[in-house]
């Protein structure tokens, strides 16, 4: 477990510093124990969910789990269906979790455009 936190600790420092991306840590097996994920769900289920828009089309797929220092979930990095080799931080205040034909989906209100001004997720 203090491997866990000294890793975690370290993945927090080392990522890029002077963008929106240090504020974050990966979410991996190793320190998943230290996160709240949300009701029912687990690492896996959330790393193989679909970002959809507000009419159901898929606009993107999860690439990473991203919390913040205090334990929380607090934004999935989403490799955008348009431009796969594009990845955005999208906070998870602004996503939606729901099960659809037996797996977890998340959808959105944010539009295209809005997708394309979120911080970028190197």
């Amino acid at each position: 477990m203090r491997r866990s936190v000294i890793a975690a600790a370290f993945l927090a420092f080392s990522i890029s510093a002077g963008s929106a991306q240090s504020s974050y840590v990966i979410v991996t097996p190793d320190n998943v124990a230290t996160y709240k994920l949300p009701d029912q769900t687990t690492l896996d289920l959330i790393m193989t969910s679909r970002i959809l828009d507000a009419r159901g089309a898929e606009i993107g797929m999860v690439s990473q789990v991203l919390g913040d220092p205090s334990g929380q979930v607090s934004a999935l990095a989403v490799s955008l269906t348009s431009n796969p080799a594009a990845r955005v931080i999208v906070p998870y205040a602004d996503l939606q979790p729901q099960i659809q034909g037996g797996e977890l989906v998340f959808t959105t209100s944010l539009g295209a455009e809005s997708l394309q001004t979120l911080p970028a997720w190197q």
